[in-house]
């Protein structure tokens, strides 16, 4: 990609449409060791209900005068404070992708019907269901009309009241399937877990903070388009431009570890019979969120976020592709993890982008398209290794996370081989893959730097600090 500097009105990151300063490089990396998005705003048609304030002395939310307009939905499990704060900021991220999709609709589209959405539903997830992972695109077909050029000329529009108590219900929901059983977890002596979760590594917050850096390195991406006049570039800037992508690529983000194992899986464990031997917590995450979304208490909220078949088809592609796209050696923590994970991203990478096989395309599919679809599932990875790349500190604190989800503690040299492995593979592969992106170099450099920081310093005693 052609390089160029992206300028910046605010030093105040907001969430899905600027990053946070003049040096995107500097600010993402800040943002991957807080994962903070700056005030918060919840949508406009929940504000008048809702006082939120952020604390940054405290770096969390002062959230007790919090009431947040709800919808049906009874929302009897109680969530630890923090994890609110979480939910309170998905809405708002969410609730602003969904309004730009909505505003983007062309005014001449008319919705079909829902007896016809609702039997597309049954067909596909309850009729005819499918293992989430059999549902993988090669390349993603993208919608043909060009957003780019409409992006910043759209009125917004505010969401419908019904809908945004539903997005808030719907968030609120599916973040009591992460908190587990907190009380086991204290008798366990897991007072420290990351907040309300039973997988303490694989966790709600976790998800959030790599909801907030896909949100932002799409809008990088797409900033940066208008100092690009690369034909190919310009292909997938459209491509990702769209804001049903954006807003299901980052919806992905937030679901990853909805319902997280959470633990190590054998091969009798009834999961694997269920979805085979890839991409479980994947498939399961999907399976959890979608269900929960096909409830009759949210269709106002579904039938917002598609209107046609072809927004649900689209919709559901970008889901689970970025969603199977983030399989990696931390999914089911055990010492041992395959390679083959890191070749086939290296070979999909290489006939999208570059290498020997940059010439086997798919027949009958557009190049930009199946680009469009490897970057979608890059930055997804690349959120999710981020805790490698931040400050020691943090990194340290994420391994002890990692380490607690395992039922039974390796031993301290298998530990330290393993996790030095990972750094020297899964965590750098996406990085470097995306730092062949210009619009991505300055991000990426910074957070390799740091990485192999971390990775030299975990080589030289890691040993002794497991042990």
């Amino acid at each position: 990609m052609s390089s160029c500097n992206v300028s910046h009105q605010s030093d105040e990151i907001v969430s899905g449409d600027k990053l946070a300063s003049a040096n995107p490089a500097a600010s993402l990396s800040s943002y991957f060791e807080s994962g903070k998005t700056g005030k918060n705003v919840v949508p406009s048609s929940v504000a008048s209900t809702c006082s939120v304030e952020w604390s940054e002395s405290s770096d969390s939310y002062d959230a007790t005068s919090t009431s947040f307009a709800r919808g049906s939905v009874p929302l009897t499990d109680e969530l630890p404070q923090e994890m609110i704060a979480h939910v309170e900021r998905n809405v708002e991220l969410l609730g602003k992708l969904l309004a730009k999709v909505q505003a983007s609709r062309p005014e001449q589209t008319s919705s079909s019907s829902t007896t016809m959405l609702k039997f597309m539903e049954q067909e596909k997830f309850v009729i005819c269901p499918s293992r989430p992972i059999l549902d993988v695109q090669e390349a993603i077909r993208f919608p043909a009309q060009d957003t780019l050029n409409k992006r910043e000329n759209v009125p917004q529009e505010e969401l419908d009241e019904t809908v945004s108590e539903q997005l808030y219900d719907y968030m609120y929901t599916l973040a009591t399937f992460c908190q587990g059983d907190l009380d086991e977890q204290e008798d366990e002596g897991c007072g420290d877990c990351t907040i309300g979760s039973s997988s303490p590594f694989h966790s709600y917050e976790r998800a959030s903070k790599a909801a907030v850096a896909v949100s932002q390195m799409l809008s990088l991406l797409v900033e940066s388009s208008s100092c690009n006049d690369n034909e190919t570039d310009v292909g997938i800037v459209k491509r990702l431009s769209n804001p049903l992508v954006t807003f299901a690529s980052v919806f992905a983000a937030m679901i990853q570890y909805t319902d997280h194992p959470g633990a190590v899986v054998d091969e009798k464990d009834p999961l694997v019979a269920k979805y085979g031997d890839r991409c479980i917590p994947q498939q399961l995450a999907f399976d959890t969120a979608m269900n929960l979304l096909l409830e009759e208490d949210f269709e106002d909220l579904r039938f917002h976020i598609y209107k046609t078949p072809e927004e649900f088809d689209l919709f559901r592609h970008v889901v689970v592709n970025a969603l199977m796209g983030t399989e990696d050696a931390n999914d089911i923590v055990s010492i041992d993890f395959k390679t083959d994970i890191l070749e086939r991203r290296e070979s999909r990478w290489n006939r999208a982008f570059g290498g020997s096989s940059t010439g086997k395309r798919i027949k009958g599919v557009n190049p930009n398209d199946f680009q469009a679809t490897v970057v979608i599932e890059l930055l997804l990875q690349a959120a999710n290794v981020s805790y490698a790349s931040a400050s020691w500190d943090q990194f340290s604190a994420s391994l002890e996370s990692l380490l607690r989800e395992l039922p039974r503690a390796p031993s301290a040299s298998a530990w330290h081989e393993r996790e030095l492995r990972y750094l020297e593979t899964f965590a750098v592969q996406p990085l470097k893959q995306l730092q062949n992106l210009d619009v991505f170099l300055d991000i990426c450099s910074v957070q390799l730097e740091q990485l192999d920081s971390n990775r030299r310093r975990w080589a030289e005693w890691g040993e002794e600090f497991i042990g």
